[in-house]
């Protein structure tokens, strides 16, 4: 079950990272999306209204020195709550997006899954693959490594990559480009997606889309750290061979919005019949 997020403690002289309009308009706090609808800053462990915690609009200090925050936004509803009966509990889709030039094709793909009846979907990027699209077109909560670092200022704010693999469902990496491949094969985890990657609940489903140049993928190195990935239990979705964005023709290219889609649905469709048993 996903707790509460707590009200975001700002630690004495802390500096945040300075974002266009646009971006953190994209770019939203966790706990911004996970909190309930008129839920004030008072909250207990189990989501219920705490009565020694600050009420909405109450400028407090906390014995570490952290002052809540108390922004009219706290009150957005929470995508996925898992305290919601499971009739009505959507499954929840995390898309990790790596920087692959196959990372242009990110916003159909989050339209396309958007398109899932059912689905809540959310975005993790990396550094990267920032480059490949605007997040103007990114129409869910879009989390980077900023975010985690800017969230946690006390010792008692969540760790936004554990409460992310909470919340998911599904981790679907596309593309999974070929540093990022090497990285989660050796257990690196050194960006917000990467250390999703590796607290994730192997229980539940990653699939995972590489995306890359032929010479790289035909690289020896390549089929090993595919081959690891599958011994962890991730599933892969085959890159297919086209005409590359540089101008080679071969494999490496990510497999088609269509085909991800699909077993994304598929993925669902299965969990779904489960519940129903």
């Amino acid at each position: 079950m996903v707790t509460p997020w707590p009200a975001n403690c700002k630690a004495s002289g802390s500096k945040t990272t300075s974002r266009s309009a646009g971006e953190r308009r994209r770019f939203l706090h966790p706990w911004e999306v996970l909190s309930g609808p008129g839920r004030s800053l008072g909250v207990g462990i189990d989501g219920s209204e705490d009565p020694k915690g600050p009420k909405s609009g109450q400028n407090l200090t906390d014995q570490a020195g952290c002052t809540p925050r108390t922004e009219s936004h706290m009150e957005l509803r929470a995508p996925c709550q898992a305290a919601a009966p499971a009739a009505r509990r959507k499954f929840c889709v995390l898309v990790g997006a790596t920087g692959s030039v196959a990372a242009l094709k990110l916003p159909h793909l989050v339209s396309a899954l958007l398109g899932i009846p059912g689905l809540e979907v959310a975005v993790v990027t990396t550094e990267r693959a920032k480059h490949f699209y605007s997040f103007q077109d990114i129409h869910v909560t879009l989390y980077s490594d900023a975010d985690e670092w800017e969230m946690w200022k006390c010792r008692s704010d969540p760790v936004l990559h554990i409460e992310l693999r909470r919340w998911a469902d599904l981790l679907l990496i596309a593309p999974l480009d070929a540093n990022t491949l090497g990285k989660v094969a050796s257990g690196i985890c050194d960006n917000l997606l990467t250390c999703v990657i590796r607290a994730w609940d192997c229980s539940k489903p990653l699939l995972f889309c590489p995306a890359m140049n032929t010479a790289m993928w035909e690289h020896p190195v390549t089929a090993q750290q595919v081959a690891q990935l599958k011994a962890f239990g991730y599933i892969e979705i085959p890159c297919v061979a086209k005409k590359l964005v540089c101008g080679d023709h071969g494999l490496g290219a990510m497999a088609e919005v269509g085909s991800i889609v699909d077993k994304v649905r598929e993925i669902v469709s299965l969990h779904n019949d489960r519940q129903q048993c």
